[in-house]
């Protein structure tokens, strides 16, 4: 779900928001292209950029800058009603030298090693399934173990049902998911193996729609390495806002109305 080839002369309202919906079937074809999920490109890796500003009639709340081994979030803010998005994408994924199985995970970091409500990496399926991929492959660091679980669940799923709200179970049971699903399965099977790691939770370019990646922990790093669990890579317009990880609730509730705010206006900055 993303939107390609942003017009700089063309400013969204979110009152706009449902006339990009007809994109978000966009997924399942670009997961077909193999330049979306060609994790060996030998090319110089570069950063991509994007500069967003928001607006509202009255105020806007404050949002953190993010960052990890290859995204960047800086926010800034001009005034109380106005504030800038300035993102940068590295072009290709890192692939830090961590082997597998890990030999240390920090004890802040564990938690994300854990089953949750909808990343549910104990469930008799996920526990089968992840042990079956693993006894299948040959990896021996971790970030080829992580290409191989988004390559396996990016081949599974076909991407629909936009407004629920899938665990990884369901994700798998009915092989049709949105970017939270596609989000879950991988999360789940990755955290039954011992490999930290969480959603993220984005809002997309100019219409601000909600969407979902996999942030992975490197503990070689100390650091985390963001992945589309779609495409691989990150497109840098579907992560123009961060604003929380994993199943927040509180920041669902804080940030869910900015949808559908007629008084929000996002555009393409200088």
């Amino acid at each position: 779900m993303w939107i390609n080839n942003l017009n700089t002369s063309v400013i969204l309202t979110l009152r706009h928001y449902l006339a990009v919906v007809a994109f978000l079937s966009l997924p399942a074809v670009l997961l077909a292209q193999p330049n979306f999920f060609d994790h060996s490109r030998t090319n110089e890796p570069t950063w991509i950029k994007r500069h967003f500003v928001m607006e509202h009639a009255d105020s806007l709340m404050d949002f953190n800058s993010h960052q990890s081994l290859n995204y960047r979030l800086n926010v800034e803010r001009e005034s109380s009603a106005v504030l800038h998005f300035r993102i940068e994408v590295k072009s290709e994924l890192p692939k830090p030298d961590d082997s597998y199985p890990l030999a240390y995970v920090p004890e802040q970091i564990a938690l994300y090693t854990r089953p949750s409500r909808y990343i549910n990496s104990s469930h008799p399926t996920i526990v089968n399934l992840a042990d079956s991929l693993l006894k299948s492959a040959q990896v021996n660091l971790q970030h080829e173990l992580v290409w191989l679980v988004i390559r396996y669940t990016g081949g599974r799923l076909s991407w629909g049902d936009p407004s629920a709200l899938p665990s990884a179970t369901d994700a798998y049971e009915s092989r049709v998911a949105n970017c939270i699903g596609f989000t879950h399965l991988p999360a789940a099977i990755l955290r039954h193996l011992g490999v930290p790691c969480r959603t993220v939770r984005t809002f997309m370019g100019l219409n601000l729609t909600p969407h979902y990646l996999l942030e992975v922990y490197y503990p070689s790093e100390d650091n985390w390495v963001t992945y589309d669990a779609q495409t691989g890579v990150p497109l840098p317009d579907n992560i123009a806002l961060y604003t929380h990880h994993d199943w927040d609730f509180e920041g669902q509730r804080r940030t869910r109305p900015m949808v559908t705010d007629p008084n929000i206006t996002v555009y393409i900055g200088h």
